[in-house]
């Protein structure tokens, strides 16, 4: 009985126990927002509530212009920003087609063929999928975007 005591009583069973008892409502907490039981913690979870309470992925995507050629947050794919990407993968697209059309005597440059309105409009969904990264979790929230998070869009954390 005294060996039963000394692990379970006394003061550092309270230790044990306050650990035992943190670690699953964190995770419970996870659990019951819908995401797995393991990784995440607090701080996605309060981003997430101050996103959804004062603004959305189409905001913080304008906020920080995630979409733009300028933007320095990379994009999930591993390139520069999201614009290179959308602008990378439209190019290599104009230049397929350019390559056909040179061989037939014709001289053009791909980017006389670039559908720009697709660039921008590919760069704006790219940002839109990286910012819904950062709320799942699967991707890393930049510093200055959670402090914009803590205070500047939920003003009562200042």
């Amino acid at each position: 009985m005294g060996l039963f005591s000394k692990i379970f009583g006394g003061r550092k069973s309270s230790n044990v126990k306050s650990f035992a008892t943190k670690q699953s409502f964190l995770r419970s907490y996870r659990v019951a927002g819908g995401k797995s039981y393991y990784g995440g913690g607090w701080g996605l979870a309060r981003f997430n509530d101050v996103v959804n309470a004062h603004s959305s992925v189409d905001g913080l995507v304008e906020e920080f212009t995630i979409y733009d050629e300028g933007c320095s947050y990379m994009s999930l794919d591993g390139y520069p920003n999201c614009y290179t990407q959308a602008y990378q993968e439209e190019y290599e697209k104009a230049a397929a087609e350019a390559a056909v059309m040179n061989m037939f005597g014709m001289d053009v440059d791909p980017e006389e063929l670039m559908d720009f309105e697709a660039v921008e409009e590919n760069a704006y969904n790219y940002a839109c999928d990286l910012v819904n990264a950062w709320l799942d979790g699967s991707d890393w929230i930049p510093e200055e975007v959670m402090d914009f998070a803590w205070y500047e869009l939920s003003s009562h954390n200042m």
